[in-house]
């Protein structure tokens, strides 16, 4: 039910006019209202979103395997979104965020919430990061997986399957 809720929340909320996706290289702002429409933009293969902080330890730890999974499956069988939760009306957050992404090696399309925590916290019902959300081509919600549930063999098996 749970997943039900998230999903809803990502679909049926309100677009605004803009591209579909930034350049895999770049790292913009986004609102959470706008990057329902970006998952949903992609019909051909599921997509992987990653929520991190570069203030969160853990988020650091996992993202190396956020990258090597996206290595090893390719851009054919996935597409990755990355949402970064630092602070947006923080140069220096942003470009410590920025950086790490740079030193990733990560080909994902990289964003970061222009909208205050309390309302994609509750949106996402999420205490706080790390946490993936995995769609299908047709951008409804597969599975969620929170902080300490992130097993990336587990992940690489449901996309596979959903591949198929």
């Amino acid at each position: 039910m749970r997943y039900l809720t998230v999903l809803t929340a990502l679909i049926c909320i309100s677009t605004t006019a803009h591209p579909a996706e930034p350049d895999g290289s770049k790292f913009v702002g986004i609102r959470y209202d706008r990057l329902s429409e970006v998952i949903r933009s992609t019909t051909d293969r599921p997509t992987l979103v990653y929520f991190w902080g570069e203030f969160c330890p853990p988020c650091r730890a996992k993202y190396p395997g956020y990258v090597q999974l996206g290595q090893q499956l390719g851009a054919a069988k996935l597409r990755e979104i990355s949402v970064s939760l630092d602070e947006p009306n923080d140069p220096r957050a942003i470009a410590a965020a920025r950086a790490f992404l740079e030193r990733s090696g990560s080909q994902a399309t990289h964003y970061y919430f222009l909208d205050k925590p309390d309302l994609w916290l509750e949106k996402l019902k999420m205490v706080g990061p790390p946490v993936m959300f995995l769609f299908d081509a047709r951008g409804r919600l597969v599975q969620r997986w929170d902080g300490g549930q992130i097993d990336f063999r587990a992940i690489r098996e449901r996309i596979e399957a959903l591949s198929r």
